[in-house]
């Protein structure tokens, strides 16, 4: 497990309340979609970077989160 997905999935517990799959798909995480946006914002804040909306939708999963700040970092 990378340092990202650690901290990632250390956000997503104090966000969500509750553990996630980071292999499941965000749609079928029966994770509202507002929380989904909140939370990608906190990400950004804790990596100190700016994730565009447009880049947003493009996530599946929490994976591709981590792959996506590991790219840009």
């Amino acid at each position: 497990m990378s340092a990202t997905e650690d901290r990632i999935r250390e956000l997503a517990k104090r966000h969500f309340g509750r553990d996630v799959n980071f292999a499941v798909g965000l749609a079928e995480s029966e994770i509202p979609s507002l929380d989904i946006v909140a939370f990608l914002k906190k990400v950004g804040e804790a990596f100190d970077l700016a994730i565009p909306n447009v880049d947003a939708t493009q996530f599946e999963n929490l994976g591709d989160v981590v792959k996506y700040i590991d790219t840009r970092r």
